[in-house]
């Protein structure tokens, strides 16, 4: 009576599964529980006829099943004995723990298995053994239209991923194979190898797109590897109608890949192939000519080929030496030229972005170890910070930028403090731009202007303002490259500081040079009281300046960019030693909180600095309240 009900709610649980209801499964359960849990020591015994009777079921359960007659069928199958499965498992549960798993441990000698492993296995064995040839030839039907895409491949996918796991479980790894051997049949009658060599590539790469979407991981690359081996005799011919494809600007991804597919000796075929290719290529010595080459070469690599490091070395290398040896036979006019275009192109790049980031970003990695080029590079994008509001806007994008071209720490620290023009409540003066660098990092001229009073005290307030945020650094204003909105005979017009101060002073009293130069200490007052002259701002008499009050003009910039305003011949970023020693030591510290004063020493004498040099520095700022010194221990104040 007890094994009957068990029999009941198993066949009921195999054929009707969304129908077992709680009462079924306490039933069950209760049973299976009172034949595994009688007084002995022994479970595999009492658990046996249990495990028996669920044997016999599942036997006879899955030798009457029905014949499939499509995939969808079969599917249909694997869906509703999934179900089953979870059922069995909970009103078997008891067995399993107590019975199976003990059996499986102690490997014992009644072949006992897990649940699922034996459904599973009855299946193979009753039913799909025998119905392999018409799961074949469902399967195949069903993959060619799903190749001519009159199908999606959902039921394709379900069917494999079932008769894998029918044929794991069983024991039956090996059939896996005899599958994949039919598959690889099936597209050799589908596509002729032998005919033209971009139709055979399109028809693999297309085979092996529907691979990737039907196939796990494992048989998927083996089913690749195994139909790309197919073409590994026209091995050349690909690589070069890849190379031909390259030269007309089409599409080459659907044979690269396969190349990758091939292996090692195919990609040194193609990269030998590929290297020639980029010799034969002829450019000239113009930027938009070689630029617009390279951007070709280097989306054509990043879009197709980025995995393959050789081909990224090759192409950098060719075009590294292309305009090397253009640098030694180009007149200076037309390098001057060249360097022109690139930084005009930065400019662009910088002041609206751009698609071709990092193509320029390469490019410019190209020839940024030149000495000259990379200060060059490094003088324009100063001059650009300087003069153009618009970078403004951009500083996050400029700051990335020349991270990646320009490893210079102070270069990239130099930038963020000139931007940093901060807005507040605080401090609101939309009319001036002042342009403050903090000392050491930019090699300009020092500036040693005297303004007006009223402008001074401008200045001195945004100053002050900055200092708040930045209490250990020290500024420098520069008047002659700070613009500033002034009102000049009722009329707002855009100048130099040290411009309008001269304007300022006039306007007081009418002056002489000398009384001016006095006021001013200009080191440029005749080139300045010139440029205000030809702009009608002001006109001499008796050796005395006045201000024109019949200033009248629609232009209203008259902000000029000074000339030599750098300090050094190459423009090149110059860092104040001492700066940076304060810096580096400040840094140990920040990070260490305290060290030993002579471990300090030692460290900053490796990086070639002198122990007279570190003790002074060392001192400076101990006074500067930076640090402290306690028993030869320097310790950081926060």
């Amino acid at each position: 009576m007890e094994t009957t009900i068990i029999t009941e709610v198993s066949y009921k649980a195999l054929n009707y599964p969304e129908k077992i209801t709680s009462e079924d499964f306490i039933n069950a359960y209760n049973v299976i529980f009172s034949f595994c849990s009688k007084p002995t020591n022994v479970y595999e015994i009492r658990g046996y006829p249990i495990y028996k009777l669920l044997v016999d079921i599942l036997d006879k359960y899955t030798v009457n099943l029905s014949i499939f007659d499509s995939l969808e069928e079969f599917n249909f199958q694997y869906e509703k004995l999934e179900k089953s499965l979870k059922v069995l498992e909970g009103i078997f549960s008891y067995l399993t723990r107590y019975f199976i798993k003990t059996n499986i441990i102690k490997k014992n000698e009644r072949d006992v298995k897990e649940i699922r492993q034996l459904v599973y296995q009855f299946y193979y064995n009753n039913h799909l053994k025998n119905l392999r040839s018409s799961f074949y030839k469902l399967y195949f039907f069903e993959l060619n239209l799903f190749r001519d895409k009159t199908v999606n491949g959902d039921q394709l996918k379900k069917a494999f991923n079932f008769y894998k796991k029918v044929l794991i479980f069983s024991g039956k790894d090996e059939k896996v194979k005899e599958f994949t051997n039919e598959y690889i049949k099936s597209v050799c009658k589908r596509i002729n190898f032998e005919e033209n060599i971009k139709f055979v590539c399109m028809n693999v790469y297309e085979e092996l797109v529907n691979l990737s979407s039907l196939f796990d991981s494992n048989v998927s690359c083996d089913i690749n590897r195994r139909i790309v081996t197919l073409l590994e005799f026209r091995n050349e011919e690909m690589s070069d109608t890849i190379i031909k494809r390259i030269d007309q600007k089409k599409e080459i991804l659907f044979i690269y890949k396969l190349i990758e597919f091939l292996g090692e000796n195919s990609l040194k075929i193609f990269n030998y192939k590929y290297e020639l290719f980029l010799k034969s290529k002829k450019n000239n010595f113009d930027f938009s000519d070689i630029f617009s080459s390279f951007s070709y070469f280097y989306v054509l690599f990043e879009k197709n080929m980025k995995n393959n490091k050789e081909i990224r070395k090759i192409l950098l290398s060719f075009y590294r030496e292309e305009i090397n040896s253009f640098y030694l036979k180009e007149s200076f006019d037309k390098i001057i030229e060249f360097e022109k275009k690139l930084i005009d192109e930065l400019v662009k790049l910088l002041v609206k972005g751009s698609s071709k980031e990092k193509c320029l970003i390469s490019f410019v990695k190209l020839i940024k170890d030149d000495k000259r080029i990379g200060e060059s590079i490094i003088h324009n994008l100063q001059s650009l910070l300087l003069f153009n509001d618009n970078i403004l806007e951009n500083e996050k994008h400029l700051l990335n930028f020349i991270s990646h071209i320009l490893s210079s720490d102070d270069f990239y620290k130099s930038c963020h403090l000139i931007n940093d023009l901060r807005k507040s409540n605080e401090f609101v003066y939309k009319d001036i731009h002042p342009k403050l660098l903090s000392k050491g990092f930019w090699p300009l001229k020092e500036e040693k202007v005297f303004l007006h009073s009223s402008l001074y005290s401008y200045f001195s307030e945004y100053v002050d303002f900055l200092g708040k945020d930045y209490k250990r650094s020290s500024f420098t204003i520069l008047p002659s490259i700070s613009k500033i909105t002034i009102s000049f005979n009722d009329q707002l017009i855009d100048i130099n500081t040290d411009l309008a101060s001269l304007l300022l002073f006039l306007e007081e009293n009418q002056l002489s040079f000398l009384e001016l130069k006095n006021c001013t200490n200009d080191p440029f007052l005749k080139e300045n009281l010139d440029y205000l002259s030809i702009n009608n701002f002001i006109y001499e008499k008796d050796n005395l300046y006045f201000i024109n009050y019949d200033f009248n003009s629609e232009k209203k910039n008259y902000f000029r960019i000074p000339t030599n305003i750098f300090a050094t011949e190459n423009h090149f970023v110059s860092v104040n030693e001492n700066y940076l020693i304060e810096s580096l030591i400040m840094k140990i510290l920040k990070n260490k909180k305290k060290v030993c004063k002579n471990e300090l020493f030692i460290f900053m004498n490796m990086k070639g600095y002198l122990y007279e040099k570190i003790d002074e520095i060392i001192n400076n700022l101990v006074r500067k309240r930076y640090c402290k010194e306690e028993d030869g221990v320097i310790c950081y104040i926060p």
